[in-house]
């Protein structure tokens, strides 16, 4: 079962079990990652983020968008714009619930979320539910 939680007027499906979201991040996640990776010519066996999931503890967490780091060229996309605005819309008119975005405990790196993330900057919110990945015994 997946509880819903509520955040700043924005409605989330949250896991909130470390186990579970790990599972859900090494397998659900994982696949899309790799898809990605494929998709930009790389070896997905190659890529030290995925070599980590494993490495990492996995907990949901409330952050700050300010603190949210993004190193991808995608956050500045056309594409992203278009999905972002789709999104908002979907939230300000239906209600749309959405999931936490996923980061790395490494600077708040965003590792997955983008959509969601820049939606929800801009609209002003300031804080969001993430699952953050540590990795153990930081």
């Amino acid at each position: 079962m997946t509880p819903i939680r509520h955040l700043e007027g924005i409605t989330y499906w949250v896991i909130e079990d470390s186990f579970d979201i790990g599972d859900f991040v090494s397998l659900v996640l994982r696949k899309e990652w790799e898809a990605d990776l494929r998709s930009e010519g790389r070896n997905p066996t190659n890529d030290q983020w995925l070599a980590d999931l494993m490495k990492r503890r996995w907990v949901l967490q409330t952050i700050r968008t300010a603190d949210v780091n993004t190193d991808s060229d995608y956050a500045s996309s056309e594409r992203l714009k278009q999905r972002s605005a789709e999104m908002r819309r979907a939230i300000e008119e239906y209600g749309s619930v959405i999931w936490p975005i996923v980061v790395r405990e490494e600077r708040f790196l965003l590792a997955d979320g983008y959509c969601r993330y820049t939606t929800l900057k801009d609209m002003g919110i300031q804080k969001v539910y993430a699952y953050v990945g540590s990795l153990r015994g930081s």
